[in-house]
């Protein structure tokens, strides 16, 4: 039960409790702190950097059950959560998060998902990188993201389920909304209906903008017939400089959940080939690949691409684990540092990241 003070509609509304101190940020780099070590607070920058992290404050929030009742509520699910409750910290990006503010030679600002919502908090940067299970996402958030790559800025997406859900924000921007279910949903205008992305009524498919999306990744750690981690497909790609890998070698990478390409078929050797009739990128290449499995077999796929002859490059990395204790904390810890770093550097440099 909740304390008498705290509302029943606390999940949705807020715990509205009263201002117990106020104080002023000192001068901090931007980055993502903790108070009392468990109060997470972004601090953000103004100021140019070479990569601007963005924190899936969205997907923390649709899973926190503080007051009792989340997104994924089996009994009463609310159509909307409030950010105005306790939020523990995204485990699933921790990982990552602690080992950014480590990196030497590289600037690095912080924003959460509802700054996406304001172009001017990307705009300066060379790189934005997606970290950890970055699934709910605006579609003003969606626009700017591919602005920006498509004005030339780079994207490293260390994220899987990647933009599964639309969401909304109450007009104060105290919660956000995910009614998950059309019928439900009395928006007017269907292109904002709180429904999965990959629906073809919201005109706006996942591929588009990443290149993969759940329904072809699936779950992996689950109920999959791969490896847990990816076999690679292209050895001699910069983004493994330095790792002395061979084809078919596997960086172990137990992941959650995946996101998955279009796949045209399979080479003599059994290695996965990408549908580019299906993107129609300008460039794309294979780096990795694993099975999941949802319904049928599906097809994990960490990969780099370039949309058209002017846009930025992407990487997918397409796994919910890439910065969890499964990933960059795991077995192949140092190997997804090494190309997480190599990625992070050739990108700000504009160092190419494709095979010859």
């Amino acid at each position: 039960p909740l304390a008498p003070d705290i509302p029943e509609d606390a999940s949705e509304n807020g715990f509205v409790l009263p201002v117990g101190v106020e104080f002023h940020a000192p001068a901090l780099t931007s980055g993502i702190y903790l108070i009392e070590k468990r109060i997470p607070v972004i601090i953000k920058t103004e100021d140019y950097v070479d990569v601007v992290v963005v924190y899936p404050s969205n997907t923390a929030n649709a899973y926190a059950e503080s007051g009792g009742k989340s997104l994924y509520s089996q009994v009463d699910r609310p159509a909307k959560v409030s950010f105005q409750r306790p939020i523990p910290l995204a485990l699933l990006s921790e990982v990552c998060l602690k080992w950014f503010s480590q990196l030497p030679g590289l600037t690095i600002g912080y924003v959460a998902d509802a700054d996406l919502d304001f172009y001017e908090n990307i705009e300066k940067a060379k790189v934005v990188v997606i970290a950890g299970h970055s699934e709910y996402w605006t579609r003003q958030g969606r626009v700017n993201f591919d602005r920006f790559v498509d004005t030339g800025g780079h994207a490293l997406i260390l994220s899987g389920n990647t933009m599964w859900w639309q969401v909304r924000y109450t007009d104060d921007r105290s919660a956000m909304i995910c009614y998950k279910d059309k019928v439900m949903d009395p928006v007017s205008d269907e292109l904002f209906e709180t429904i999965n992305w990959s629906e073809p009524s919201l005109q706006y498919p996942i591929l588009s903008s990443i290149g993969a999306h759940f329904p072809l990744g699936g779950y992996g750690r689950k109920a999959d017939t791969g490896w847990n981690g990816y076999m690679i497909t292209s050895p001699a790609s910069p983004l493994f400089e330095g790792l002395n890998l061979k084809k078919g070698d596997i960086i172990s990478l137990p992941s959650l959940e995946y996101d998955g390409a279009p796949i045209a078929g399979y080479d003599a050797a059994g290695f996965p080939i990408i549908d580019q009739a299906v993107l129609d990128f300008e460039q794309v290449e294979l780096l990795g690949f694993d099975r999941g499995f949802r319904v049928t077999e599906t097809m994990a796929t960490f990969m780099v691409f370039k949309r058209t002859a002017t846009s930025g490059i992407v990487i997918n990395t397409a796994t919910t684990d890439w910065c969890s204790s499964y990933g960059m904390g795991g077995a192949s810890g140092d190997a997804i540092k090494r190309i997480t770093h190599n990625a992070l550097f050739k990108l700000v440099h504009d160092i190419p990241v494709f095979s010859e």
